[in-house]
């Protein structure tokens, strides 16, 4: 596990030394636009400050793992499709969330399982999913007193 942490933080430094490469040439573009006095059509400010943006969030803001785990499934899960564990983890993966330990698998339902509010679980129908759309899902009951009986 410390020689993942040790590579997802050295993929981070390279991006964001590329994305302040980006932010120079940026940069030298409207220096040079400015000087020559040239009309730039792209909004390069606004690039610019996108880019800077980006690189400006301070350790406050950053996601705890188990921040960064909901998202994760959240966005995996939107598309609707019920996935167990062992098909979840893989493309929560993709998002940059790695969960480690004796059974990751088991991990990732723990932090999942206290998240009531937002998914739930059930292997018959093809495991997690967000409850809002397990929700829509869900044909009303009407009571059958109320059908028979209201004449």
């Amino acid at each position: 596990m410390h020689d993942q942490v040790i590579d997802a933080i050295a993929r981070k430094k390279r991006e964001i030394e590329e994305r302040q490469k980006d932010i120079a040439e940026l940069e030298e573009l409207l220096r040079l636009a400015d000087k020559h006095r040239l009309e730039v059509s792209v909004p390069i400010s606004a690039e610019v400050a996108r880019l800077s943006s980006q690189l400006a969030v301070r350790p406050s803001e950053m996601q705890t793992l188990r921040e960064r785990i909901i998202a994760a499934a959240e966005s995996v899960l939107s598309d609707g499709k019920r996935r167990v564990a062992r098909e979840l983890l893989p493309e929560m993966r993709k998002h940059g969330v790695i969960l480690e330990g004796k059974n990751p698998y088991s991990n990732l339902s723990s932090y999942l399982s206290r998240e009531k509010d937002k998914f739930v679980s059930d292997v018959k129908l093809g495991g997690w999913t967000l409850c809002r759309l397990a929700q829509k899902a869900r044909t009303p009951d009407v009571g059958a007193s109320r059908v028979l009986f209201n004449n």
